[in-house]
């Protein structure tokens, strides 16, 4: 199921491209990446 996680992370990430306030949109890319590298390095 890593792929349907790693999916869904970046389809939300899209979204909140679309529809974030760019001051908002720094933050919620870095949590994101955080988030994926994490969830990358528990996974393995």
């Amino acid at each position: 199921m890593v792929h349907f996680w790693f999916f869904r992370s970046i389809l939300t990430t899209l979204l909140v491209f679309k529809t974030g306030h760019s001051e908002s949109r720094g933050l919620v890319t870095q949590g994101a990446l955080k988030s994926l590298l994490n969830g990358f390095v528990q996974r393995r």
